[in-house]
């Protein structure tokens, strides 16, 4: 055979061995988001790696997947396929020339911080279920507080992404970098604002998930404020807004949402079409009774525990109700003035806690002009609910009965 047939076909196969490679990893990475492969040459200085930045739909932070490896000089070797691992390859840190302020983990097992949170701007995690306020209650806190910055649901906006999200994103041995690392790429893209953070939506199994009890183990032992001896020497902490709204409320705005199809989950100021939808479908909505009282005893039995576990371990947290904040409590029992005068109390109450913000001489006329929302629901539950005395009957009695207004 010629010598030039012979190198014909070596680059033939050589050709051939490349493309099955690459065929191999695409492949690979289609069925299965879970594994990463690494393709590299083995003993080779002279090679480079080339990254790709990837985003997952589920996952707002960018992870590297190294996707191909070559010769400078076009060597003829073939390239070796490795599997990495089962999870996502993370990003290492840069190397800091003082990490003294980063939180010590000799005391650790598991993963170290992934990354140094700032003590500026503050990062706070606002915890509330869904359909609890929780986008505008957001919108205000970040906008008195020095800049508006959007809203992030993480890790996920429906109890069932959440429970996936732990069950197949976070390792034991995790240590909260899940929430970590998020909370050091918002004080990155909003270096001027005053806080900064994400949403949580505690979803229940997840929330007593070995995954979530290390994050407030973490949390308490590196970034509570209250434990000046073990905390960061920049002051870094993470703080928990805790809101909690009136379960019969949130069963009827989830039936709401779900038999109105297209509905908006908030109506802008000015935004007379959207209001008007929203208040016709709230109005003489049939909310289902045969179960509704295994539904608040189960929801108020996940809320109490969200609440136990926080105060067990340690995490530094606040208290706010939803009434208190947009209604001045129990629009059945007080006055016009003492609502005025508990909502700024109740959103004071945040700002102090926060250590930022107006946490003195707050009037209802600034929290006001801050939201950005209109209340979309009815006051009253005789013109919200189409079977409200049969609703009203169900609750007679029980401790549940407080919850109709």
């Amino acid at each position: 055979m010629a010598p030039d047939q012979q190198n014909r076909i070596k680059m033939w196969n050589r050709m051939t061995k490349g493309l099955l490679l690459l065929i191999i990893v695409a492949f690979a990475l289609y069925v299965s988001k879970e594994i990463t492969f690494e393709i590299r040459k083995s003993n080779d200085p002279n090679s480079s790696k080339y990254f790709q930045e990837a985003q997952n739909d589920e996952d707002p932070t960018i992870v590297l997947l190294p996707v191909a490896t070559v010769r400078d000089d076009g060597s003829k070797d073939g390239a070796v396929i490795f599997p990495t691992s089962s999870q996502k390859q993370q990003p290492t840190p840069p190397k800091q020339e003082d990490s003294s302020s980063a939180p010590k983990s000799e005391n650790l097992t598991g993963d170290p911080p992934i990354c140094e949170l700032k003590s500026n701007p503050k990062s706070v995690i606002l915890m509330t279920l869904g359909r609890s306020g929780s986008g505008s209650t957001w919108q205000v806190m970040t906008k008195l507080t020095g800049e508006q910055i959007p809203s992030l649901e993480y890790p996920g906006s429906d109890s069932n992404k959440i429970n996936k999200f732990f069950t197949k994103k976070v390792k034991h041995g995790n240590n909260g970098n899940w929430a970590l690392k998020v909370l050091c790429s918002q004080q990155k893209h909003h270096p001027n604002a005053g806080i900064t953070g994400f949403k949580w939506k505690p979803a229940h199994p997840s929330i007593t998930s070995q995954s979530v009890i290390e994050t407030f183990q973490v949390m308490k032992k590196h970034y509570s404020p209250q434990r000046k001896e073990e905390q960061q020497t920049n002051n870094a902490s993470i703080q928990i807004v805790r809101s909690r709204r009136n379960l019969l409320d949130v069963l009827i705005s989830q039936a709401k949402h779900n038999e109105t199809e297209r509905l908006s989950s908030h109506c802008k100021i000015n935004d007379d079409k959207c209001l008007r939808k929203q208040l016709m479908a709230g109005t003489q909505l049939h909310l289902d009774t045969e179960n509704l009282l295994e539904k608040l005893q189960n929801k108020t039995n996940q809320e109490n525990m969200v609440d136990e576990l926080l105060k067990t371990h340690g995490v530094s947290h606040l208290q706010v109700s939803y009434e208190k904040l947009y209604y001045g409590g129990d629009i059945k029992e007080t006055s016009l003035t003492n609502r005025t005068t508990i909502i700024e109390e109740e959103w004071m109450k945040i700002f102090r806690f926060l250590g930022i913000g107006p946490s003195q001489n707050l009037t209802i006329d600034t929290i006001q002009k801050a939201m950005e929302h209109v209340p979309t629901s009815n006051p009253q539950h005789n013109i919200t609910l189409k079977n409200y005395d049969h609703v009203k009957a169900t609750l007679k009695g029980t401790t549940f009965e407080v919850l109709l207004h």
